[in-house]
């Protein structure tokens, strides 16, 4: 039997989408939302939101993605632990730039696509450690990012993968890295993995 998703899943992968066409922040070429939205988590009715895009094409100027994609080696960061070093000094860029404007009287919900994902991974870890009120981190079509596993506490953890979407299946754990939670599969079920099941728009429409 499936598990029931969360309706507010839906409001983040739309969030998310949006980022690849708008921010309210962006270093070094990671560009994000922050919005406060009407979301019911738990005992709260709102929630700070942190929404990071994916990779661009290199046409689009994504050129600084694609080599955060390919710093594939291993880098250790306090307070993160080893890791994807392109995807881990990502979140430590964009916690510096976020953590200005987050209150510590709303609750955070981190979330991203893709390249997004892994960086909003890391950030909800950094903002975590920092005292700061995470209660929830969704990722849509993340990449394996750090090496074995981090005390989440009660955070609330999900990965979702659409249909043979390739991207979540890179980097495979003989190459050090892990998922934090299994993968909820999401639209057809499908043998062959492939790239073209990644897009956000799937996502936004299976979720």
């Amino acid at each position: 039997m499936t598990k029931p998703r969360p309706p507010h899943h839906k409001d983040l992968a739309d969030l998310c989408a949006e980022a690849y066409n708008s921010h309210t922040f962006a270093v070094r070429q990671l560009e994000g939302l922050h919005k406060v939205m009407d979301i019911k988590v738990d005992e709260w009715s709102r929630a700070q939101v942190v929404a990071l895009r994916g990779t661009e094409p290199l046409l689009k100027g994504g050129w600084a993605d694609v080599v955060r994609d390919l710093m594939v080696y291993p880098k250790h960061i306090p307070d993160v632990g080893v890791g994807h070093a392109g995807f881990i000094t990502g979140g430590a860029h964009v916690f510096e730039t976020v953590v200005p404007f987050l209150s510590l009287h709303k609750p955070i919900i981190c979330t991203g696509h893709s390249l997004g994902a892994a960086v909003a991974q890391v950030l909800a870890l950094l903002l975590k450690q920092s005292g700061l009120p995470v209660i929830e981190y969704v990722g849509f079509g993340r990449p394996r990012v750090l090496a074995g596993q981090r005390d989440w506490g009660d955070v609330k953890m999900t990965h979702y993968r659409h249909s043979a979407d390739i991207v979540p299946l890179l980097l495979p754990p003989g190459l050090l890295y892990r998922h934090p939670v299994k993968a909820s599969v999401i639209g057809k079920r499908r043998f062959w993995p492939s790239f073209k099941h990644h897009d956000i728009t799937h996502y936004c429409r299976e979720v």
